[in-house]
């Protein structure tokens, strides 16, 4: 996981999930996608209670 600045105010989240062997994939992806939601929810939660709308820039 990498957080990288833009803008001012402004980051771009970059997560790479690279698991070998590729037949685990199909155990992890499931994970990725629930983690990946998870700081959806978190990121717009925060991003509501500031009037922001940081979450879907």
């Amino acid at each position: 996981m990498q957080i990288i600045p833009e803008d001012a105010g402004c980051c771009r989240f970059v997560w790479i999930s690279d698991f070998l062997p590729n037949e685990r994939m199909q155990l992890v992806a499931p994970l990725v996608e629930a983690g990946s939601r998870a700081l959806v929810r978190n990121l717009e939660a925060d991003s509501n209670a500031d009037g922001g709308g940081a979450a879907s820039r």
